[in-house]
């Protein structure tokens, strides 16, 4: 299958099972990129997750993470704000953080307040959601209230040891499919991006002034190597990091695990809800 005809298909049942889930979806005006609120039936929403979802750099979002992120949204009297950044090849790195930054900008342009948002995202998400917030940090943005990231791939250079020496074994990917993501990402016109640049891989970027983070990685995940390392760089610079070790299973945790699902999503909810009392004065 194509990569354009894949992504359609995606594309479908994203919009599908979000729909199947009680939610109103409003698509974003004069905003610098497309993005859209998809908010909870039923819930005032009193604060925002910033939603950078995952792919592999190259798709659109998986429906059963968008579900997740909606129940997530949904007990924590949240609405979701989910950009659909460009994707690669057709706009490498940094095109997917430079529309984050352009769309948070945005956002707080219009009197929202910085300490109503939490951002969050998943594997490659999770890469382009914490590089767009150190360049937010760098160029003096606020800061949102906090950063929950799910299996972060933070190192795109692959020198994880995990990844070196078990390979990516039990997960939808091979390291090969990951090293082709990646070539796509970091650009195949011209010349591309080092891997080793902050912008592709922000475990090598300033963790300085960022807000708290709450990381869920699978034990046996070739993915828990960076989830490790992105707490220490986290640490070493003064950071509240805290990490979520869940078990290990067969298939990706957060999608296929409905014995972990219930927990994963409790602490994810417990970790907003302090965040955002956080920011009311109410700690």
């Amino acid at each position: 299958m194509r990569l354009n005809n894949f992504r359609q298909t995606t594309q479908f049942s994203r919009i599908k099972t979000v729909m199947e889930i009680a939610v109103t979806i409003q698509e974003l005006k004069n905003a610098p990129c497309p993005a859209k609120w998809i908010i909870p039936q039923g819930v005032k929403a009193k604060g925002t997750l910033l939603y950078v979802h995952g792919g592999s750099f190259t798709l659109g979002a998986s429906p059963l993470v968008t579900n997740m992120v909606c129940e997530i949204a949904r007990q924590c009297g949240c609405k979701i704000l989910m950009p659909d950044y460009r994707l690669a090849p057709e706009h490498p790195c940094p095109a997917a953080i430079e529309d984050i930054q352009a769309l948070y900008t945005w956002v707080l342009s219009q009197s929202i307040d910085p300490k109503s948002i939490i951002f969050t995202g998943e594997q490659a998400g999770a890469c382009i959601a914490l590089a767009s917030l150190q360049q937010c940090q760098k160029n003096k943005l606020p800061m949102p209230a906090g950063m929950v990231l799910y299996s972060p791939l933070v190192d795109l250079t692959l020198s994880n040891w995990a990844i070196l020496l078990r390979g990516i074994s039990g997960t939808s990917h091979s390291r090969e499919l990951l090293m082709i993501a990646i070539r796509l990402y970091l650009g195949i016109n011209g010349k591309p991006m080092d891997s080793a640049n902050a912008l592709a891989s922000p475990l090598f970027g300033d963790m300085k002034g960022l807000p708290p983070l709450l990381i869920q990685a699978r034990n046996d995940s070739f993915i828990m190597g960076d989830a490790n390392r992105l707490v220490c760089a986290f640490e070493a610079e003064g950071g509240n990091v805290t990490l979520g070790v869940w078990p290990e299973t067969k298939r990706l945790w957060e999608r296929y695990a409905p014995e972990h699902y219930g927990a994963m999503v409790a602490a994810s909810v417990q970790f907003i809800g302090k965040r955002l009392h956080a920011a009311d004065g109410i700690e």
